[in-house]
């Protein structure tokens, strides 16, 4: 008969294995396949056939991060889903604060800087080709692919630092800015930092209140809002 502190041991271990799994997963998913060489497939092919690669490596992207993320869709999705509609107010409360936040800082970037951030110039590029494929990658595909990677994943997910939620907020935080604006923080352009810290504003308040909520629907929600509120004002 196995004793109970054993049985925790074990335990404790598959949690572990489990989550470095999924993390392992994830980086593939993520970093690898959409960020990388997602991104070198794309800057190869002719700009008419760019933006439906781009549509398809986020496709594929999604469905690889719903699928590490199942257990998630299968235990808890309906009700957070049902959690989210109760609380329809104030998370459109907190997702306009959050656009304010972004369009203050978006202006001061623009007055100080009259450069603009690489990202924010391939979104209009996007935009400007196809904005109904720009609307389903940023709206309906983006923000759960975000979400279930930097909450779901790297915060949820991993052990490290996991007492000090706080800490390990700012530093996820900072990965998610710099992953936003790459192309600036290699060349060390002085607008990579007024562009961080717009998204790590972004990122710090919702994982607030992911951490608060264990709601991930919930910041997937605001995050939509976000989005579909910045493809409205482009």
């Amino acid at each position: 008969m196995i004793s109970k502190k054993k049985a925790n041991y074990m335990e404790t271990n598959y949690t572990m294995i489990k989550g470095f799994s999924i993390l392992c997963k994830a980086l593939i998913i993520y970093i690898l396949f959409y960020f990388i060489i997602g991104a070198v497939l794309i800057s190869v092919v002719p700009d008419d056939l760019s933006v439906y690669l781009r549509l398809t490596v986020t496709c594929i992207t999604f469905i690889g991060m719903i699928f590490i993320s199942k257990d998630y869709f299968k235990n808890k999705f309906v009700n957070d889903s049902m959690d989210v509609m109760d609380n329809s107010l104030k998370l459109a409360i907190i997702s306009f604060s959050l656009v304010m936040v972004n369009s203050f800082l978006t202006h001061i970037n623009e007055s100080m800087i009259t450069a603009s951030t690489y990202n924010n110039d391939l979104i209009k590029n996007i935009y400007t080709d196809s904005p109904v494929i720009l609307g389903i990658i940023s709206i309906a595909l983006l923000p759960f692919i975000e979400e279930i990677f930097f909450k779901y994943v790297l915060f949820k997910n991993t052990d490290c630092l996991k007492k000090h939620w706080i800490i390990k907020t700012l530093i996820i935080g900072l990965l998610f800015a710099s992953l936003h604006c790459a192309s600036e923080v290699i060349k060390l352009d002085i607008t990579a930092f007024i562009c961080m810290f717009n998204y790590f504003i972004f990122y710090v308040a919702t994982n607030i209140i992911y951490h608060k909520k264990e709601n991930l629907m919930m910041v997937v929600i605001i995050h939509m809002l976000i989005n579909i509120c910045a493809v409205v004002l482009m």
